[in-house]
């Protein structure tokens, strides 16, 4: 073999294996996202299911609180029928929806 066949394979692995480093990097920022978005809306539905006088209650009105709600259930019904399928952008706009 030549050594410019060397290089040229060696240039052709390198560029193969960065490849595979991008997408594996595409998939753990895609599941760090959805774990997020996750771990996001399950604090919020504790925050809205706090009894008492809460920090968070003092600071929302009933109607905030309502509307958070139906956001709340919008998104998991969305992440459970969509959630598997989407783009590490969707859990990011679902998430500053309820922020």
């Amino acid at each position: 073999a030549s050594t410019s066949h060397f290089r040229c394979r060696r240039s052709i692995e390198f560029h193969r294996l960065k490849s595979i480093q991008y997408a594996e990097a595409a998939v753990r920022a895609k599941e760090e996202a959805r774990n997020d978005l996750e771990a996001y809306l399950y604090r919020v539905r504790d925050l809205l299911t706090e009894e008492g006088d809460t920090p968070f209650r003092k600071c929302s009105t009933e109607g905030d609180r309502q509307t958070l709600r139906q956001t709340l259930e919008d998104t998991f019904n969305w992440l459970h029928e969509h959630g598997d399928n989407a783009q590490t952008d969707d859990y990011y706009k679902h998430r500053d929806a309820i922020q």
